[in-house]
C-alpha cells in the first residue's frame, strides 16, 4: 500500500538543451516539498527526427507512435546522466524503492506504458496528436497522482486548455482527457522554466495559486 501519491512533472524535449538543467530541475523538485516526484521527459528533437522518418518512409502508427515513446525512455537516461542522482524506473514497485533513498525518479515511458497495456488493456491512440503531455496525464490517472506540472520553455498566456492546444503549447489530444482528469481530481500547473523566476501557475480545472520557484 502506497503512502503518498508523487506528483507527476513533465519536462519538456525542448528543455534538455540548458545548460543548467540540472539546477533548474532540482529547484522544481525542491519548490514542490514532497517525497515522490515522478519525472516524464519529453521526446524533443530525437522524437521530431521520427517524425520527418514517418513523412518520408511511411511508418505505420504504431511504428511511429511507441518509437517516439521510445524517444522519451531515451532522453530520460540522458537526464539521469546529466543530473546525476536521479533514477530511472519502469514501474511502481522500482519507483517505491527509488524513493527510499531520492525525492524524484525518471519514467522509463516505454516499459512502463508497455506493461500497463497487457495488464489493463489502457491505451492511448497511437497517433502524432498523442505526445508527451496527454501521455503525463495518462499516467498521471493511472498511476495515480493528483497533480501534474508540466515544466514548458514558454509563458503560459491562458489557463483555457482548448486555448493552449490551439496554441500548440499541448497536444491534440489532450482535450480529451478533461473529464477523466476531473473525474480523478487531477490538478494541472503550468511552468515556464526558462524564466528568469519561474512561477507554477494553474491551468485549467487546478486550484488557483502562484508560486515563485526561484
Amino acid at each position: 500500500m502506497f503512502l503518498k501519491t508523487p506528483v507527476v512533472v513533465k519536462l519538456g524535449g525542448s528543455l534538455l538543451v540548458l545548460p543548467d538543467l540540472a539546477e533548474r530541475l532540482h529547484a522544481v523538485v525542491k519548490l514542490l516539498h514532497l517525497p515522490k516526484v515522478l519525472i516524464i521527459v519529453g521526446g524533443g528533437t530525437a522524437a521530431d527526427e521520427i517524425r520527418r522518418l514517418d513523412e518520408r518512409c511511411g511508418l505505420t502508427a504504431t511504428q511511429a507512435h511507441w518509437d517516439a515513446i521510445a524517444a522519451m525512455t531515451f532522453n530520460a537516461k540522458i537526464v539521469s546522466r546529466v543530473c546525476g542522482c536521479l533514477p530511472v524506473v519502469s514501474n511502481r514497485f522500482d519507483a517505491e524503492t527509488a524513493w527510499q533513498h531520492h525525492e524524484a525518479v525518471l519514467l522509463d515511458a516505454s516499459a512502463f506504458l508497455y506493461a500497463e497495456q497487457a495488464q489493463h488493456s489502457r491505451s492511448l491512440p497511437e497517433s502524432w496528436s498523442v505526445t508527451s503531455d496527454s501521455i503525463a496525464a495518462f499516467v498521471a490517472m493511472h498511476w495515480p497522482s493528483q497533480q501534474v506540472v508540466f515544466c514548458k520553455s514558454c509563458d503560459l498566456i491562458s489557463p483555457d486548455i482548448d486555448q493552449i492546444c490551439q496554441d500548440g503549447l499541448l497536444d491534440a489530444w489532450f482535450p480529451n482527457l478533461l473529464t477523466s482528469l476531473r473525474q480523478s481530481d487531477v490538478q494541472l500547473r503550468w511552468l515556464n522554466l526558462r524564466a528568469a523566476i519561474p512561477q507554477m501557475l494553474p491551468i485549467g480545472h487546478a486550484t488557483p495559486s502562484k508560486r515563485k520557484l526561484l
